[in-house]
């Protein structure tokens, strides 16, 4: 019982020495815990250390690392620079991905630390909220820049984007990683510069740089375009594509291959 409270005061003195020392943009209340900004990793971890001694399971604690993106879990789960990563990512490329494509409609996002997704991807979006496969992240530190294309699957999920071909959707959020990425020169994950040769129906990095491709020669946000109309009662149209450029999907296609 003694070591029980002993634990408990001291995660209860670590807690509120981190909120009262937080701040976050915005004049909100820092006294709240969803205002509060991250925690070093160091703080966290001793915090997690103190919070479950003697017990298995980790209890989880949410922290606000911005306005519209918390992070839940038991931060022991991360290596310390994959930490950093994820922190540095959240907080540089998810408010500008609101602004681009949120369209007034800014969510609040809640990503899970789960040590249990081996048999997931490296992380997935339901609802609001991103699946991080820790053990995942942690052997694959140089590609962080993935959790880039969680956040997008939360803003293309709005809306009828359930109607668009699956080749598309897997296509804007490769577009999207590769918008926003940061850390390209480290990571395997590319675009190809010109046609290579596959299929944008096979491989989402084609379909990416089609995308981008398209933007660039035809003077038109496709992406804006798309998801536009994936937010209509109609949602996704074959048509999008005569309407923003003036030509067809298989024309646009065919001057890509030729380009």
């Amino acid at each position: 019982m003694k070591k029980q409270m002993v634990c408990l005061a001291l995660a209860t003195a670590v807690l509120s020495t981190a909120l009262a020392s937080c701040s976050v943009g915005g004049g909100a209340d820092t006294t709240e815990a969803t205002q509060q900004s991250v925690m070093s990793y160091s703080e966290k971890a001793s915090f997690y250390d103190a919070l479950v001694a003697g017990d298995s399971d980790p209890i989880p604690l949410t922290t606000a690392l911005n306005n519209a993106v918390s992070i839940e879990g038991d931060f022991n789960l991360l290596e310390e620079d994959v930490y950093e990563r994820i922190i540095e990512i959240a907080n540089q490329t998810f408010p500008m991905m609101g602004d681009r494509y949120g369209y007034y409609h800014m969510p609040h996002v809640t990503i899970i630390l789960d040590a249990s997704a081996a048999s997931y991807t490296a992380c997935s979006a339901v609802g609001n909220t991103v699946l991080l496969n820790t053990d995942w992240f942690n052997n694959h530190p140089a590609e962080c820049d993935i959790l880039i294309e969680g956040f997008a699957s939360i803003f293309l999920n709005y809306g009828q984007a359930d109607k668009a071909p699956g080749w598309l959707i897997d296509s804007m959020k490769a577009y999207m990683r590769d918008e926003y990425a940061l850390y390209r020169s480290e990571s395997s994950f590319s675009l190809p510069r010109r046609y290579n040769g596959k299929s944008y129906e096979k491989s989402r990095e084609t379909g990416a740089a089609f995308l981008k491709w398209i933007k660039e020669t035809q003077k038109v946000d496709i992406m804006i375009s798309l998801i536009r109309q994936f937010r209509t009662t109609m949602g996704y149209q074959e048509e999008v594509w005569l309407t923003a450029t003036g030509k067809t999907l298989d024309q646009l296609w065919l001057e890509y291959k030729n380009a």
